[in-house]
């Protein structure tokens, strides 16, 4: 009888044995699976990062461009104004108006405050 113990042991200890390589086994995937999954998660958020960088780079590059029409307008306007002799001498007054004009404009331009 002692034989016979042994040998369900040595069954017992077998199977313990296989459900713990099981498990190690199913841990491992697991583990790789997680390893994917966040190296997925991670191109998707890097592609995501470059997208949000080119819009922004673009919006930059329209707001840049309106801005530099409106100086080009206002600057072929003042221009104008000074070869019709609307213009006439610039006064202490005028150049205080102009920095708050230009103040103004920058703001607007540059989202500042109004």
């Amino acid at each position: 009888m002692a034989e016979r113990s042994g040998s369900v042991d040595s069954r017992s200890v077998d199977l313990a044995i296989n459900r713990v390589l099981a498990a190690e086994r199913d841990a491992r995937a697991a583990v790789e699976t997680c390893r994917e999954d966040a190296e997925r998660i991670l191109d998707q958020a890097e592609a995501h990062s470059r997208r949000i960088s080119r819009r922004s780079e673009q919006r930059v590059k329209a707001a840049h461009q309106i801005a530099d029409a409106r100086v080009e307008r206002t600057l072929r306007r003042l221009a104008e104004d000074d070869v019709h002799g609307l213009a006439g001498p610039v006064t202490e007054t005028d150049e205080e108006r102009l920095e708050r004009a230009l103040e103004r404009l920058v703001d607007e331009i540059v989202g500042g405050s109004p």
